[in-house]
């Protein structure tokens, strides 16, 4: 589902009958995302909202607690194969050009409402010549990849410490 943004295990996840989407928005609140609601679980649904802050609170508490789906988001593929060996299968990540050696981790959408979206953390070499791990996040874009290079050149141009 993460790698891939395979919509239908979202919807089946949903559909299981274990009211998903009220767990998310459950676990949207508990972490302190307040203006962020689920409407259902794949991100297609155009009443699912949040805000570039509450994205920002969930990268923290993925990073934090859950880092595990953090580092899945970090792979460029992965590859299962059956409990009997008979059956293989690879998910190809497609959220962001994984040839970008600056992603740490992220996530992308789109919606037509939404336009293109990315939420992030990425290496970004600031003044003082050391990578630093900085959170980017993109809403409403016409162009994610564009919008993310442009802000970490900013950052990179910019930020000058000491």
């Amino acid at each position: 589902m993460l790698l891939a943004s395979s919509n239908d295990a979202a919807i089946a996840s949903q559909n299981e009958g274990w009211h998903f989407v009220d767990m998310m928005n459950q676990k949207a609140e508990a972490v302190g995302m307040i203006s962020t609601n689920y409407a259902d679980a794949s991100g297609l649904d155009p009443k699912n909202v949040s805000t570039a802050n509450d994205l920002f609170t969930l990268l923290k508490y993925i990073y934090t607690n859950k880092k595990p789906i953090f580092d899945i988001l970090s792979l460029p593929k992965y590859t299962t194969t059956s409990d009997n060996q008979k059956k293989k299968h690879t998910w190809t990540n497609i959220n962001w050009p994984m040839n970008d050696k600056r992603l740490i981790s992220g996530k992308a959408g789109y919606i037509d409402e939404s336009k293109e979206t990315f939420a992030g953390v990425f290496k970004v070499k600031l003044s003082e010549g050391e990578d630093r791990k900085v959170a980017i996040i993109v809403l409403k874009s016409e162009s994610r990849e564009n919008d993310v290079n442009n802000v970490i050149k900013y950052l990179e141009d910019t930020i000058v410490y000491g």
